[in-house]
């Protein structure tokens, strides 16, 4: 047996008084004690039959979110036990072995559930990419994108006090800053050195001028480049496989367009070369830069992300190319062939930074509801694609963990909040805002642990956690993050999946910095980096069980 919870149907309609949408304090307004008892009354829960094995493949996204904040005594008691639970008995492949304890038993449901609902949860995903798809700082897609899920939220009734956060100081930074359209690209010239056989075989061969090719590149420019002028920049390409070997060519550097042709080894390695290559580059001398994008694999796709200038070195435009051309490049430089590259960028920062929105909603915790448990994802993207996996899937996989325990009608201890950033790809201005309303001076609630899922939708295969001063949590805490892994280890026969020290992420760094212990999923992230940050990182990408 399982259950099976249908949705609501889709709306895309704006709410009559915007105003509503927002609280005048937006972290700590909570419902009242009796709002919070009216919660559950919305959805029917269906019994059916369920072919075996379900629960057997159960280890995914949005259960393990829930079952970490309920089934480890994080919100709800250590003695768990649903009011239906009893009704459940054995579960898919697992009708031989008998459910030993409570939190089993609640493991199981939770896994059900969440599987029967992967099909609703993918829907609407590709809902909300198809619909508010390049959310990036400062545009109307981020703000329309917060204020639809705040309305789907009421319309749902399942979560309480669903409400805006308003965020200031959103850098906007536009790709296309003029009317030319493409915003990016490039133009390689080359000499041929491939001359015909009747050409070679002539008397006067060597006379002859060798052909020049030319050959157009896909150019992404990155997250706050400034861009060229109009016309273009054009200048001989330098080809280098890392900082040190830039800084040993220095001589042959200036006044030249600097490749770094950096095969990717890891995110946190080879990103430095996005981040700081036209810092590197400028240093020496160099009037433009670009970077072999950061991914494993390709099919033509460039990746693009954030990267940062510094105080008191020129600023150079600095793009990324796909690693198609990177290689290609790379190898004419190593035949010899001088590549001469001319090009063209028309990316620019808005005068005034914008405002976006952070939403947050949440279900109260009976006991200690002034304590706060919060899951999250990051609710902006970056403009080639949706952001399906970054962020939308870590968005919404914490978004129907929450509607999940109110499914089920679990009782909390503390109040677990579901929180969307604004902004975590351009600086991170959403988290910030955030980490300063909840403890700004009278704030009536205390966060005790903080969560973040940002490395995409892939199966999860732990849970890294950080305490502000690096050592070891908390005893409670960290008696709640053992059984927590042991549960899933044992309920859900995943012996590979384990909690470990060292993780977090970028919106919940700040909630760090003010000595709040925070925890980052670690997930399959195989193919994560083949569509990270490009035109490939659409819902078509996500398997809809992952998700769950």
């Amino acid at each position: 047996m399982s259950l099976s919870v249908e949705l609501d149907e889709f709306t895309t309609g704006e709410p009559e008084d915007t105003s509503q949408l927002l609280s005048s304090d937006p972290v700590a307004t909570s419902p009242s004690d009796e709002e919070s008892s009216a919660r559950h009354n919305v959805v029917p829960i269906v019994m059916r039959d369920e072919p075996s094995g379900v629960c057997g493949v159960a280890s995914r996204h949005v259960w393990w979110l829930g079952a970490l904040l309920v089934l480890a005594g994080l919100a709800a008691g250590v003695g768990l036990v649903m009011a239906f639970s009893g009704s459940f008995g054995s579960f898919g492949n697992h009708s031989s072995t008998p459910v030993v304890s409570p939190e089993e038993e609640s493991a199981h449901a939770l896994a059900t559930l969440a599987l029967q609902q992967a099909t609703e949860m993918w829907t609407r995903l590709a809902f909300f990419t198809d619909h508010f798809p390049a959310r990036l700082g400062g545009t109307d897609n981020l703000r329309e994108a917060a204020r639809w899920i705040v309305q789907r939220m009421q319309e749902d009734g399942r979560l309480e006090s669903p409400r805006l956060q308003p965020v200031s100081g959103v850098p906007h930074w536009l790709r296309a800053a003029s009317d030319i359209s493409p915003p990016d690209w490039a133009v390689a010239r080359f000499a041929s050195r491939a001359l015909p056989d009747h050409q070679r075989t002539a008397p006067n061969a060597t006379t002859r001028a060798v052909p020049t090719l030319q050959r157009t590149i896909q150019v992404v420019s990155l997250g706050g480049s400034i861009g060229t002028p109009e016309q273009g920049i054009s200048a001989p390409v330098l080809v280098v496989g890392s900082e040190e070997e830039l800084k040993s060519r220095a001589a042959e550097a200036r006044g030249r367009i600097v490749l770094f042709d950096v095969p990717f080894t890891s995110y946190g390695v080879t990103v430095r070369y996005r981040t700081k290559g036209a810092v590197y580059a400028a240093r020496v001398g160099a009037i433009a830069s670009l970077v072999r994008s950061v991914t494993p694999r390709s099919l033509g796709t460039p990746h693009t992300g954030l990267m940062e200038y510094e105080e008191g070195v020129e600023r150079i435009p600095h793009g990324a190319i796909t690693t198609e051309d990177s290689a290609w490049l790379r190898r004419l430089s190593e035949a010899g062939t001088a590549v001469d590259l001319s090009l063209y960028m028309h990316c620019a920062s808005a005068a005034l930074p914008a405002d976006a929105f952070n939403v947050l909603a949440e279900l109260r915790g009976a006991e200690l509801p002034d304590e706060v448990v919060v899951i999250g994802g990051h609710l902006d993207s970056w403009d080639l694609a949706t952001g399906a996996y970054d962020d939308g899937g870590g968005l919404m996989a914490a978004w129907c963990a929450l509607e999940l325990l109110a499914q089920l009608d679990v009782p909390l201890r503390r109040t677990v909040r579901m929180v969307a950033w604004a902004d975590e790809e351009q600086g991170g201005s959403g988290a910030e805002e955030y980490a300063r309303a909840a403890f700004a001076d009278g704030a009536q609630q205390r966060h005790v642990f903080a969560v973040e899922s940002d490395n995409g939708v892939m199966t999860p295969t732990g849970l890294g956690y950080s305490s502000s001063d690096g050592g070891p949590l908390n005893a409670t805490l960290a008696a709640a993050l053992s059984r927590a892994e042991q549960l899933v280890r044992t309920a859900l026969q995943l012996s590979h999946f384990s909690v470990s020290q060292g993780g977090g992420g970028a919106d919940v760094t700040p909630l760090l910095r003010q000595g709040v212990p925070v925890g980052g999923l670690h997930v399959d992230s195989e193919h994560y980096f083949d569509y990270h940050h490009s035109a490939a990182d659409t819902v078509d990408k996500v398997i809809p069980e992952e998700l769950a």
